[in-house]
C-alpha cells in the first residue's frame, strides 16, 4: 500500500511540476493585445495630425511611421513565437 501511495505522491509532484513550468510561459497573446491597442491609438492621431496640418504632412507620417513599427513587433511575435 505504500509504494502506491508512494507513486501517487510521486505523478502528482510531477503533474504540479508541468503545471507551473506551463504557467511562467511567457503570455505573447497579452502582449500583443496591447501592442495593437498601441497601434490603433498612435495610428489614429497620427490620421488626426495629418487631415489636421494640410500644409506639413510630416509630423503625421512620423507618427503614423512608428505606428507601423509597433505593428511589426506584433507580427513578429505572433509568427515567431
Amino acid at each position: 500500500m505504500t509504494e502506491v501511495s508512494e507513486q501517487l505522491r510521486k505523478q502528482e509532484e510531477e503533474i504540479m511540476r508541468i503545471r507551473n513550468k506551463r504557467n511562467r510561459k511567457f503570455d505573447t497573446q497579452s502582449l500583443r493585445k496591447k501592442l495593437n491597442i498601441a497601434f490603433l491609438i498612435i495610428a489614429a492621431i497620427g490620421c488626426v495630425l495629418y487631415f489636421a496640418m494640410p500644409h506639413n504632412h510630416i509630423p503625421g507620417m512620423a507618427v503614423i511611421a512608428v505606428s507601423m513599427v509597433i505593428k511589426t513587433v506584433e507580427l513578429f511575435l505572433r509568427f515567431m513565437l
